[in-house]
């Protein structure tokens, strides 16, 4: 606004004229804006919650989970130290105690490689495999739950014109060991399953595959599929990890395992009659070792080995800092024949292997977490004194 004298010469007099300015902005688009950012948040919120809750959940079914091993083994224990003189209730004690610690480095292992796979810390392996090997031995750890479910089954195998391959076979391995396990364990007792491996593709460096599973199962809703499957810490069933004994993150670690190798996965279900589930993996093709000149092949330092004592004359040093950790490797690797030398931490690790003369050792075994200096700090410096040894 502004104000000014004005002088009218006509009526000779002076009057004040004010003037102002009046501006209109139209901020329907700021609005809409504001409308939409605050959606926006509320969806990101709602999810958040959401994935607040499942995991609040989890941890729920999980101290359940953990709890029930953990005391069925301590109950077990005391049961062993009632019965000294019963062997017969010992080695039926034993065997419940080795289920119970199955069960529950299952869990542990699950948290860890879900953990692993959404933080993109787990790394790759690549190893030379047979696949036609690979499905047997798959095939041979999940016999028994076959024949007591006396569930059908049958393998196929189409156009396989390459099977010696490179990549990381446990991973692969946990992959097809979990889609079994799941049509095994939601499936109807006296179902089948069928699993099925065709080669699509070679383009002369790597070969496409088609891996397929399906089983006569509970199935799974569409609605569930689409929104809940390979989520982690999730199960369609309420009770499934009573009826079926499950964390909830089997699918999600597969579908993770699958896209961290460059593949893809699919399923298609009807509820009451079964279940199939596709994933397609890529693996370089591995060519045939050439053989020595005398139609042999290159044996190692230590082919006079007896097989009962698979490191008989071996010298291993053993880096571990827990006093059980340490008492159970010790006699595992001496059960086999080994030489044991101990250290209990990193920096005592080094030491040893200093005065070792760098040749005294076949391997080193290095726990991780170690006081004074850990584990990959320790192996460093090791790898950097056999480097110089080995070059002068």
């Amino acid at each position: 606004m502004s104000q000014e004298m004005v002088y009218e010469s006509k009526t000779k007099q002076t009057s004040t004229v004010i003037g102002a300015i009046i501006l209109f902005k139209d901020i329907s688009e700021f609005h809409e804006q504001e409308d939409r950012e605050r959606e926006r948040l509320q969806v990101a919120y709602e999810k958040a919650d959401l994935e607040s809750r499942a995991k609040t959940e989890f941890m729920n079914r999980m101290s359940h989970d953990i709890r029930t091993p953990i005391n069925g083994i301590l109950g077990m224990i005391q049961m062993i130290r009632k019965n000294y003189k019963d062997r017969e209730k010992i080695e039926e004690c034993v065997d419940k105690i080795d289920l119970s610690v199955q069960h529950l480095s299952e869990l542990v292992n699950d948290v860890l490689d879900m953990s692993k796979i959404e933080s993109g810390y787990l790394e790759l392996q690549n190893d030379t495999f047979d696949l036609n090997t690979l499905i047997d031995q798959v095939e041979v750890v999940v016999s028994a739950q076959v024949e007591a479910m006396e569930i059908s089954y049958e393998s196929h195998r189409e156009k396989v014109n390459h099977t010696m391959l490179s990549g990381d076979t446990l991973q692969i391995r946990r992959i097809m060991l979990n889609l079994f396990s799941n049509a095994i364990k939601y499936n109807k007792r006296g179902g089948r399953i069928d699993t099925y491996v065709k080669e699509l593709s070679f383009d002369g460096m790597c070969a496409a595959f088609e891996f397929r599973i399906t089983d006569t199962g509970v199935g799974i809703s569409r609605e569930y599929i689409k929104e809940e499957l390979f989520k982690p810490f999730t199960q369609e069933i309420n009770d499934a990890r009573t009826q079926y004994r499950g964390t909830g993150l089997g699918m999600s670690i597969v579908k993770g395992l699958v896209e961290k190798m460059g593949g893809t996965i699919q399923v298609s279900s009807t509820p009451g009659v079964g279940t199939e589930f596709r994933f397609y993996l890529s693996f370089p093709v591995v060519q045939p070792e050439k053989e020595s000149q005398n139609g042999e092949c290159v044996q190692g330092t230590k082919k006079d080995l007896k097989e009962d004592k698979p490191l008989r004359g071996y010298h291993i040093l053993l880096a571990e800092d827990n006093e059980i950790n340490m008492e159970i490797a010790e006699f595992y690797l001496e059960e086999a024949g080994a030489q044991v030398i101990k250290a209990w931490n990193g920096q005592e690790a080094v030491e040893l292997f200093k005065q070792s003369g760098l040749r005294e050792y076949d391997a080193v075994l290095m726990d991780i977490m170690m006081p004074e200096m850990d584990g990959k700090e320790a192996s460093r410096k090791i790898r950097s004194m056999a480097d110089k040894s080995r070059c002068s």
